[in-house]
């Protein structure tokens, strides 16, 4: 409960964003947390230069920006309860699951409150029976965002030093799917800096893209990639501007 504990998880997980070029998703367990990270983020763009779109929930239905999200290929979306469960992005448009803390329901929680109140009357343990367990199960359907098919891959980056530090974080992460741990952020960035099998996006993917979400412009970014030729007149030709200077073969 660090009052730079946002600040801790901007400038743990932005190695492993930057690696990834965007393709992120960073779950947050309350809309403050959220907006202040998506704060940090932006300055960390803008400093760098880096080009990468910047979603946070809120900015339109969870629909819309699952749709911009898949189509952008390199999108960062900043988001909080909405985003644990029910949401599906299969392949390379996600490769990176940032969450900020174990998902415990805030304390102040009158359904909450009641509950531990009536497991306390009947000499129970409210955290080993109930908030724990509601936990387990809310960090499954967080984590469960990232891997959504057999051909998928990325990293879950779970920020919240509890897991270790404390008895119960044994627990959660063994009630997690099976897949290599670390605590070596280096590793999860060499990871994430290997290009997937697919890692460009052709003229014609981005003008469908386009059409599909009604945009009228495009910007330079890891993800738009063209053949190097007439890029921006090809778009041109579709009815779409293209927004910054020719790009060039990069890694997506």
């Amino acid at each position: 409960n660090s009052a730079f504990y946002q600040e801790a998880v901007a400038e743990a997980a932005w190695p492993a964003i930057r690696a990834s070029g965007g393709r992120a998703f960073v779950l947050c367990t309350s809309l403050r947390a959220m907006r202040r990270i998506r704060e940090l983020l932006q300055e960390k763009l803008a400093a760098e230069g880096l080009d990468l779109p910047l979603l946070m929930q809120g900015e339109g239905s969870r629909s819309e920006l699952l749709e911009r999200f898949r189509y952008l290929g390199n999108a960062i979306l900043v988001a909080s309860q909405s985003f644990w469960e029910g949401v599906d992005v299969r392949g390379e448009a996600l490769s990176l699951v940032v969450i900020d803390k174990l998902p415990f329901a805030p304390p102040d929680d009158p359904v909450l409150a009641a509950r531990i109140d009536k497991l306390r009357a009947a000499g129970r343990n409210p955290f080993m029976e109930y908030q724990l367990p509601r936990a387990v199960i809310n960090m499954k359907q967080g984590s469960g965002r990232l891997i959504r098919d057999e051909d998928d891959r990325g990293v879950l980056m779970i920020c919240d030093p509890r897991l270790i530090t404390k008895p119960y974080g044994k627990r959660v992460w063994r009630s997690l799917p099976p897949m290599r741990r670390t605590r070596e952020a280096d590793e999860a960035v060499e990871l994430l800096g290997s290009p997937p099998v697919s890692a460009y996006l052709d003229i014609a993917q981005i003008v469908a893209a386009c059409r599909k979400t009604s945009a009228d412009a495009v910007h330079p970014g890891f993800g738009f990639l063209s053949e190097k030729a007439p890029f921006a007149e090809a778009l041109a030709a579709a009815g779409i501007t293209f927004i910054g200077p020719a790009p060039h073969a990069m890694r997506a």
